[in-house]
């Protein structure tokens, strides 16, 4: 109980009023109202005074508004204990929240760059600027059927701007000898993107033909524009620590487990894509891209394998049309 409220509770009890007390005390009426109402406090005589009138010590006149001062005073020491834990805590979490981050993107940005790397040296210049030797193995499969292509591409490419892919066509994996070879010069695209004067040889047969307004499924045209869809991550190419949108979508998980990088995005046509590149004693490079709608009443998949062997650099004359 506050000293104000003490004077008070002692006054009534022994039934005085302000003015009896006030007479007792030789004090005005108007002073007895302040000490009451806690706008001024009794000088140490008038306390000694006080304590005589009423026949209390003046310990326990005072005693208890000390001790609630001290309370006050010590809780508010302790609330400002506490808050300085708390901000302290939230200082160290802040502290290893940012350093975990940093270390996520800077590993997210990693593979981000060692994908477009590799990309770029081992794949995308095949047929563009360098000679290469291409292995495409589709598998598309639904509820009640299983579809698989088995192709390989010889790519030739010289100082002097010739361009030449020979296609073989084969029944499975396990076939040695094509069913056909396609045979095209990629200096012959048309405006429409096709190419002509194609010539397209069955093996079965040993019959030729010429195709015009040929169109060419290049497996390097299918890879660059299933990885573009991914936020453009090969086209980052040397500034690919500026692609944000890529490294800080974090619906798009990236990790790299020794030669194995992989990534997924859950968001494109409501499907889920996975894309892996593995990379082989630095002479083969695979890519598989495996295309799932999420339907629980029936499965739709497409598996698309890529590989490139760098060891086999296939020459012009395995590249171009055999003579009749």
């Amino acid at each position: 109980m506050e000293l104000n409220e003490k004077l008070y509770e002692l006054r009534k009890k022994n039934n005085w009023s302000q003015e009896e007390l006030a007479e007792k005390l030789n004090v005005s009426r108007q002073t007895i109202s302040k000490w009451e109402s806690n706008k001024a406090i009794p000088e140490l005589d008038k306390l000694v005074k006080l304590s005589e009138i009423y026949n209390i010590t003046l310990d326990e006149l005072i005693k208890n508004s000390i001790q609630s001062d001290n309370v006050t005073f010590n809780s508010t020491k302790k609330s400002k204990k506490k808050l300085k834990i708390i901000l302290i805590i939230f200082l160290i979490f802040i502290i290893l929240f940012t350093i975990i981050f940093s270390i996520n993107m800077s590993n997210r940005i990693s593979i981000i760059t060692d994908i477009s790397k590799y990309y770029k040296e081992n794949f995308q210049s095949i047929g563009v600027t360098k000679s290469g030797y291409v292995i495409e193995n589709i598998t598309e499969r639904d509820l009640n059927n299983i579809n698989e292509n088995y192709n390989k591409y010889f790519y030739y490419v010289s100082e002097n701007g010739e361009k030449l892919v020979k296609i073989q066509f084969y029944e499975d994996i396990n076939s040695d000898n094509p069913l056909k070879e396609t045979y095209i010069d990629l200096t012959k695209e048309n405006i429409d993107g096709l190419f002509d004067n194609v010539t397209e040889i069955d093996k079965t047969t040993d019959t030729r033909k010429i195709i015009d307004n040929y169109q060419f499924d290049s497996p390097i045209r299918k890879a660059t524009d299933s990885l573009n869809n991914y936020y453009s991550l090969i086209c980052a190419g040397n500034n690919v620590i500026s692609d944000k949108e890529m490294a800080f979508d974090f619906n798009n998980k990236l990790s790299k487990k020794e030669n194995v990088y992989s990534w997924s995005n859950n968001k494109i046509n409501n499907s889920k894509d996975n894309i892996s590149m593995i990379l082989r004693n630095n002479n083969l490079f695979l890519l598989i891209f495996d295309n799932y709608e999420d339907d629980t009443t029936e499965e739709k998949r497409e598996l698309l394998k890529i590989q490139i062997d760098t060891t086999y650099i296939p020459t012009k004359e395995e590249v171009s049309v055999p003579e009749i």
